[in-house]
């Protein structure tokens, strides 16, 4: 997520995850391993050889890699940490690299600090160009993809003009790949967006009010995480997208509320430090990976922090 929020989250911690790599045609698996790989010319030159297609796993790549490409082909990259580089538009004004440099610099120190991660991996952050604003790009509105060299940030650029509104997405993506690292891919999505709404810090009155009054629902954890996979580009589906963000942006703040901020990095870190007999006990009773990284952070399973959440979000 953000659509931002949408902030579309970012939620893409991997191209597999988000398209289905299982239902791939070769063609499409060499331009995902190129694009993995951040050699994005040269996946999108596989791309258009394929052409978009009627299947949604072609259009989608198509998409995301083109998108991806028509930033590359403008921009020049700025080392700005040895952790942090960020992709420019050549033409952006001075004062506006400026600012783009900062606060990438500064909100990725700050999500770092307040979920005690010590980095991994590098991070690289692109401003994707006006035209990729489109509805036929899925995640027009930003995203976070686990890459070869580096964890990808990828932001529209129009997004500069509302400096509240870009730090709060650079917040948000940075959530993710603090726990693509941490948790290695095991964290479910609802859970993953529950920490990077409260990294954004962009929960909605008006959806509190929708559930105080009954006209939002409150998912269980299956449901929740089955909004997510909703289409993004049809209207039909973004209000239920929304409405994910922002239950899980509610529970994200019971759990803040439980332990600080840092808890949601030791949250993270409970999905990947299980025993082997922790990982056969689990499997043997059905437990969740879910369920027993809450139980080991916070003391209580994942029944009791959706009750909970949902018993402070009403109250």
């Amino acid at each position: 997520m953000s659509d931002l929020q949408p902030i579309d989250s970012g939620m893409m911690t991997g191209v597999a995850g988000r398209y289905g790599g299982a239902g791939a045609s070769v063609g499409w698996k060499i331009v995902l391993e190129l694009y993995y790989e951040d050699r994005i010319q040269e996946a999108f030159n596989e791309a258009v050889a394929l052409g978009v297609g009627e299947a949604a796993y072609g259009t989608r790549m198509y998409r995301m890699v083109e998108a991806e490409f028509r930033s590359f082909e403008v921009s020049e990259v700025h080392e700005v940490t040895e952790i942090l580089s960020v992709e420019l538009p050549k033409e952006l004004e001075q004062s506006d690299k400026e600012f783009v440099l900062r606060a990438a610099r500064e909100e990725l120190e700050s999500v770092f600090s307040s979920m005690g991660y010590e980095p991994i991996e590098k991070v690289r952050l692109s401003l994707l160009m006006p035209e990729s604003q489109a509805m036929w790009n899925p995640y027009r509105s930003g995203y976070c993809v686990d890459k070869v060299p580096f964890d990808k940030v990828c932001l529209p650029v129009n997004m500069i003009g509302n400096e509240p509104a870009f730090r709060g997405a650079l917040r948000h993506e940075y959530s993710h790949v603090v726990n693509l690292n941490l948790a290695q891919g095991h964290m479910p999505t609802w859970m993953e967006e529950a920490i990077a709404m409260i990294m954004e810090g962009n929960l909605s009155g008006q959806y509190l009010a929708a559930l105080r009054t009954g006209v939002a629902s409150w998912r269980n954890p299956r449901d929740l995480d089955a909004l997510f996979a909703g289409d993004r580009r049809v209207a039909t589906t973004q209000n239920g997208i929304w409405e994910a963000y922002q239950q899980s942006g509610l529970i994200g703040r019971y759990l803040v509320g439980l332990k600080g901020k840092s808890g949601l990095g030791d949250l993270g870190r409970a999905f990947s430090d299980n025993s082997v007999l922790q990982e056969i006990k689990m499997r043997l009773t059905g437990q969740a990976p879910a369920d027993e990284a809450l139980r080991e952070t916070f003391g209580t399973g994942l029944d009791e922090v959706f009750d909970a959440a949902y018993q402070a979000a009403i109250a």
